[in-house]
């Protein structure tokens, strides 16, 4: 494992974070030990918050996984994506995943259980455990996709009733995902490379749900050919996917509705990208959530 991440810096960046998922009830993934925990970096448990929409009693449920390169988690993609997707009447919890120098296996563990937690206690949250979906933005789409490719149905000899219910999202939507596909991954363990996070080599039986991908043309982070190489594994598994690339856009756009009025080139905000959440909840609903 890596040199720990510096805490009073890590704490500053995710300041804000804290402070917007402060403001709801946390649940946390493991309620007694937490597989993989370090107490020594200096990170909280692994948790989620719940935002029930107002009208979404017995529908889906997505979970949002917020970007940051997995060294920090991006307020904007948080409970704001929680709230729009309420507006639309659909439940959604916000993820807090572990970060690095936690290897990307131990976070990729807290991304399947938070689905599994949430398929377990369904009836708690009212929730229709066969409508669980995933929404992830950079880093986050990465932790998303994986989720999908490697869900899995359980394990029922698992003491642990969570353990027991399926991690298979029912639909994933990435938002500038930082999948970057391999023919073969890095396998040194001695050598920390944060890069090695992002690629991923797809391996034969592999299975996705339906996918709403989007992406613009002026993303210098994440070029649109990847999110097109990956839409193009996708749709030779025989996924359904809806893509959407908009002309203008950096990196890290959100909901892409933040106007700066002094700065308008550093906004976050385009009149042609700002749909894209409106078409994001338009397609859920056609899956039924």
């Amino acid at each position: 494992m890596p040199g720990l991440i510096d805490f009073e810096d890590n704490t500053k960046r995710n300041l804000n974070w804290y402070k917007d998922i402060g403001q709801f009830k946390q649940y946390p993934l493991w309620d007694g030990e937490v597989p993989g925990f370090v107490q020594e970096l200096n990170q909280p448990a692994p948790s989620f918050i719940f935002l029930p929409a107002p009208d979404g009693g017995g529908k889906g449920c997505v979970v949002v996984m917020a970007g940051g390169g997995y060294t920090f988690k991006s307020t904007g993609e948080g409970v704001a994506i929680a709230k729009k997707l309420n507006l639309a009447g659909i439940n959604a919890a916000v993820l807090d995943y572990r970060l690095v120098p936690y290897p990307k296996d131990v976070i990729l563990a807290d991304a399947k259980r938070c689905v599994r937690y949430l398929y377990c206690h369904a009836g708690e949250f009212n929730i229709n455990p066969e409508k669980i979906g995933v929404i992830g933005f950079s880093a986050g789409g990465n932790l998303a996709a994986m989720t999908c490719f490697y869900g899995d149905d359980g394990n029922p000899d698992s003491q642990d009733p969570v353990e027991r219910c399926p991690c298979r999202p029912a639909a994933a939507m990435l938002s500038y995902a930082a999948v970057f596909l391999v023919d073969d991954e890095e396998d040194d363990e001695d050598e920390f490379s944060l890069l090695s996070y992002f690629n991923f080599k797809p391996e034969p039986g592999m299975k996705f749900p339906p996918a709403f991908i989007w992406q613009s043309f002026e993303d210098m982070l994440i070029n649109y050919k990847t999110t097109f190489a990956l839409a193009d594994l996708l749709r030779k598994k025989q996924v359904p996917v809806e893509l959407h690339i908009f002309p203008c856009g950096e990196h890290g756009q959100a909901l892409a509705d933040r106007i700066n009025y002094d700065n308008p080139a550093e906004s976050g905000y385009h009149g042609l990208t700002v749909c894209w959440s409106d078409l994001c909840t338009r397609w859920l609903k056609y899956y039924g959530f």
